[in-house]
């Protein structure tokens, strides 16, 4: 397996976590005009997951499911996390994410 599909498919996964990242911070927003941009950052995150699994399968590959769920798990808990601590927590996890990735 080459250095870009193993980074693409961190990206994937880390694009799933940013997806339920968003979708847990809208939740928490009470202010509607919030919540509606971060529902927009939420479906960028979707388009970003289909552009990625396009790029792996047009490669000859797909993406790791162990990874996925990993992403998904680590997004609930930064999206829940939201309720909570506000957004400086969860905005720390996603740029430590970046760094990593």
């Amino acid at each position: 397996m080459t250095k870009l599909v193993r980074k693409l498919r961190f990206a994937h996964a880390a694009e799933i976590a940013a997806y339920h990242a968003y979708e847990g911070h809208w939740r928490s927003v009470t202010n509607q005009r919030e919540q509606e941009y971060i529902r927009t950052i939420a479906l960028d995150e979707l388009n970003h997951i289909r552009d990625l699994e396009r790029m792996l399968d047009c490669l000859g590959y797909c993406t790791d499911s162990t990874l996925d769920k990993a992403g998904k798990v680590v997004g609930e808990i930064i999206g829940f996390m939201c309720y909570y601590t506000g957004w400086r927590l969860p905005m720390w996890f996603a740029g430590v994410m970046e760094k990593i990735g």
